[in-house]
C-alpha cells in the first residue's frame, strides 16, 4: 500500500515540476522497493533520488539515499560499492550532524566489511553505531549491532563474547519482540537462532518459531504469489528462515 501511494504521489509532484518532491518520494520508493525485495527497482529509485538531492543541495536526503543504496548493495553481495556508499552517507551525516544517520550509516559500513570478511573493521563499525544507538535511548536499533557483533563472534568461535551479546539482544527481545523500527529484524533472528544452535540452547526453538511467525505475517501482506516468493527468496536469512521453518511443520 505504502508503494502505491508513493507511486501516485511521485506521479503529481513530477507533473507539478517539483524535484525537491519528487526526490523525497523517489527515495521512499526506494526504501520501500528494498523491502520488498525489488533489489533492480529499488536501485534505479535510489540512485535517480540521490541524482536530485544533489541537484537540489539536500544533504539530508542525499545521504540516506546513499545510506539506503549501501544497504540493498550488501544483501545483493556488492561489499565494496556498499562500503564505498556507506562511508559517504557516513561522511556526510558527521558534516551535518546528523546523529541517528551516522548509526545507520556504520551498521552498513559493519554489514559490508563483514561481507568482506574484514572482521576487525566491521567489529568497530558495529561497535561505534552500538555507542551511538546508547546515546540516544534507542535500544531497539542496538538490536542489529548486537547482532553484527554476535555473527563476528560466531565466525571467530568466540563463545562466550557470543553468549553476552546474545543474552543482550534477548533483554531487548523481551521488551519488544517485533523490534520495532529495525531495519531487518528476521535477520536478527537468524542470527540468534545460529548462535543458540552453536551453544546447544533450547532457546533456538522457540526463536525460530518467532521468526516463522514474523515472516509469514509479512508474506501474507502481498497481493500475488510472485511478490510473496521475492520477498523471501531474495534476502538471505528470510530465505533460511523460511527453509529451517518447514521443520517445525513437516
Amino acid at each position: 500500500m505504502a508503494r502505491e501511494c508513493y507511486q501516485q504521489a511521485y506521479i503529481s509532484e513530477r507533473e507539478r515540476g517539483d524535484r525537491y518532491g519528487e526526490g523525497l518520494l523517489l527515495s521512499n520508493l526506494g526504501w520501500v522497493a528494498g523491502m520488498q525485495g525489488d533489489f533492480s527497482a529499488s536501485r534505479t529509485y535510489l540512485e535517480q533520488a540521490l541524482d536530485i538531492a544533489r541537484e537540489v543541495g539536500n544533504p539530508y536526503q542525499e545521504a540516506y539515499n546513499l545510506i539506503n543504496l549501501s544497504a540493498v548493495l550488501c544483501i545483493q553481495g556488492g561489499a565494496e560499492i556498499a562500503l564505498q556508499y556507506a562511508r559517504l552517507g557516513n561522511g556526510l551525516c558527521l558534516k551535518i550532524g546528523e546523529r541517528s544517520g551516522e548509526a545507520w550509516a556504520l551498521l552498513n559500513i559493519g554489514h559490508a566489511c563483514l561481507l568482506a570478511e574484514e572482521l576487525d573493521q566491521a567489529q568497530l563499525a558495529y561497535e561505534q553505531c552500538l555507542a551511538i544507538r546508547e546515546e540516544l535511548h534507542q535500544p531497539n536499533l542496538s538490536a542489529e549491532a548486537l547482532a553484527g557483533l554476535a555473527q563476528i563472534a560466531l565466525y571467530r568461535a568466540d563463545l562466550p563474547s557470543l553468549t553476552r551479546l546474545i543474552e543482550s539482544i534477548f533483554s531487548i527481545m523481551e521488551q519488544d519482540g517485533n523490534f520495532s523500527g529495525a531495519e531487518e529484524p528476521l535477520r536478527i533472528y537468524y542470527i540468534c537462532h545460529q548462535a543458540l544452535e552453536v551453544t546447544k540452547d533450547p532457546r533456538s526453538h522457540s526463536v525460530l518459531q518467532t521468526a516463522k511467525q514474523l515472516l509469514e505475517a509479512q508474506v501474507s501482506k502481498f497481493k500475488d504469489e510472485n511478490e510473496r516468493r521475492r520477498y523471501v527468496e531474495n534476502v538471505p536469512w528470510r530465505r533460511a528462515i523460511y527453509r529451517m521453518a518447514q521443520t517445525l511443520t513437516d
